[in-house]
């Protein structure tokens, strides 16, 4: 029996059908199986940042890509009459950069005994999972324009800090209807920043690669996986525009 491959070993999923169906039956199972393979990669493997994947069904053959922002099927084709794509397609896998084919360069992967470790960089620093000091490492995936937590953070601080300057003078307006006791509790907490014991200590951060833009000429296609419904149905409305997916 063959032994499992490692996600770090994955460069693409891809499935396949040895016939196409006029009710779409094998295209939506193909579908749905390289969604759930691309699912599988993207939460258990940290160092990807995005994945491809390959569907056949007969002699057509379709390309998709999954990020963390958005996914994206491309206009299927004959790989036995258009061998020119095919070809093509094959060689920039075969010849592809790590960032490429979407692992993630500022975190590395430590080939040690299970559990698997991880080693990010976050501009100067290098962290490893596990490790024995206590701390929390967050990988999140946010829009291009969204603050960071640190960013959000020291927004937040600063707010508390004018706050604070101006109760000196006067109790503020948001101070009606507190009691004596919890006045002085706030302005307790106000004093030298130990607001602060309140709050994750975040000892660094950094931006790290932003996902591939949608593509202009990209567009949502109902029933993609809808099982039941025949492809001529699904394309019919969608044929007509330029790089449209008729399968």
């Amino acid at each position: 029996m063959q032994e499992p491959q490692p996600l770090q070993q994955l460069l693409s999923s891809a499935e396949f059908k040895k016939k196409t169906s006029f009710e779409a039956m094998h295209d939506v199972h193909n579908c749905l199986k390289i969604v759930t393979a691309a699912n599988h990669v993207m939460n258990d493997d940290p160092w990807c940042m995005f994945t491809y994947g390959i569907t056949i069904e007969d002699k057509d053959i379709s390309l998709w890509y999954f990020s963390r922002s958005h996914s994206t099927k491309s206009h299927h084709f004959g790989f036995m009459t258009d061998v020119k794509t095919f070809i093509s397609l094959l060689l920039s896998f075969i010849f592809v950069m790590e960032t490429e084919i979407g692992y993630d360069s500022t975190i590395y992967c430590v080939k040690t005994p299970s559990p698997v470790s991880y080693v990010y960089q976050i501009n100067e620093r290098f962290f490893k999972t596990p490790n024995a000091h206590l701390m929390v490492l967050k990988d999140v995936w946010l829009d291009a324009t969204a603050l960071t937590e640190k960013e959000i953070q020291a927004v937040f601080f600063s707010d508390l800090e004018v706050f604070g300057q101006a109760m000196k003078s006067k109790d503020p307006q948001q101070f009606a209807g507190f009691t004596a006791e919890t006045k002085d509790e706030i302005r307790c907490c106000l004093k030298g920043k130990a607001y602060k014991k309140y709050f994750l200590s975040i000892e660094c951060d950094c931006q790290g690669h932003t996902s591939r833009a949608v593509l202009a000429s990209a567009y949502p296609v109902d029933g993609l996986f809808s099982v039941g419904i025949p492809s001529s149905q699904v394309s019919s409305q969608q044929s007509q525009v330029s790089g449209a997916d008729p399968s």
